[in-house]
């Protein structure tokens, strides 16, 4: 079981400090009315921008009130993020986070996704599959901005959150540390797709997913400078897999006339095997039948020949319900 920041906190109050302070003075007093302020705010199901401040802003108190206790300077959290852009979608590429503390960081501060891409736009077509998936976790002050976020499968942000987040939380928030963490993305080339051929997936911007996620974590010594700990590196994978799901029928969307349809609409539909160039050559394909005196296409087979259609094409074409023909 994963434990909430909250009760994170709370073991960290009934380990940390009341076995060393007085519950009366002024300052545990701050620290157990921030907990619970937090507590209330973590009960929400979506982390809010403004939410995210304010439980930072909780955060500072209980680690100012630390400090006024005697339990020693705590360092101020940052990280840096970079981007990779990918189907005309910047997608979080590294996320170097050289401080993790109780105090929170300046710059930002942690939340839901507040942006989107046009590839998550496409790749959430398939229902339940993908979740929009922080590098940094937003209980770690990661924003969701689209520098911090990756489009991942639900099951690849499970592990995630188990393998990866949950000893990171525990270490910052329940023992009271500062750690040192990295995620770098890798993306493209997949096992499962067609790259030979982008048209020829059903939504072919699942092309560009990350295929691989990177882990590193240490903890920092405050004896030297919050330099990394001798012997402080934490137990996290090194490396997480992306596998995306079978290329099966999306999200299914309104069924297109191949008789009647514009280019423009072909395209729009998202049709697997028909992209612009394919829709193209179609139309091209549709004015010789006009101009030879034949209506329109009477089968689906009519489609092979536009190059580069193949009967795999029209059977799933056919099997998905994505075209009709009167």
């Amino acid at each position: 079981m994963i434990a909430s920041v909250p009760q994170l906190l709370q073991n960290f109050y009934d380990n940390h400090l009341k076995p060393k302070y007085h519950a009366s003075r002024a300052e545990m007093k701050n620290i157990r009315t921030a907990i619970s302020a937090i507590a209330v705010l973590r009960q929400k199901s979506n982390m809010s921008q403004t939410d995210g401040q304010i439980i930072r802003n909780h955060m500072n108190t209980i680690a100012d009130n630390i400090v006024l206790l005697g339990g020693g300077a705590i360092p101020e959290s940052d990280a840096t993020f970079s981007t990779k852009t990918v189907a005309k979608s910047k997608l979080g590429k590294n996320m170097t986070a050289t401080t993790l503390s109780m105090r929170g960081p300046k710059k930002f501060s942690g939340s839901s996704p507040f942006e989107t891409t046009p590839v998550w736009d496409e790749v959430n077509r398939r229902p339940s599959m993908y979740v929009c998936g922080h590098l940094l976790n937003h209980n770690l002050y990661g924003p969701g901005k689209n520098e911090n976020m990756t489009p991942l499968t639900i099951d690849l942000n499970n592990e995630m959150a188990r393998d990866i987040e949950k000893p990171l939380k525990e270490a910052v928030f329940e023992d009271g540390k500062a750690i040192r963490y990295t995620v770098t993305v890798t993306y493209g080339n997949h096992a499962n797709r067609d790259y030979s051929d982008r048209d020829n997936n059903w939504i072919p911007e699942e092309l560009y997913l990350a295929t691989q996620l990177a882990f590193e974590a240490h903890e920092l010594d405050p004896a030297n400078k919050w330099a990394d700990k001798p012997g402080g590196k934490i137990n996290i994978p090194a490396k997480k897999p992306h596998v995306l799901p079978p290329d099966t029928v999306p999200k299914r969307l309104p069924a297109i006339n191949i008789n009647t349809a514009s280019e423009v609409a072909m395209v729009a539909a998202r049709m697997k095997g028909i992209g612009a160039k394919r829709a193209h050559l179609l139309m091209n394909l549709r004015r010789q039948h006009k101009t030879a005196g034949h209506k329109r296409f009477n089968s689906y087979d009519d489609l092979l020949a536009v190059p580069g259609i193949t009967q795999a094409i029209v059977d799933e074409l056919r099997a998905a319900g994505r075209i009709t023909l009167y």
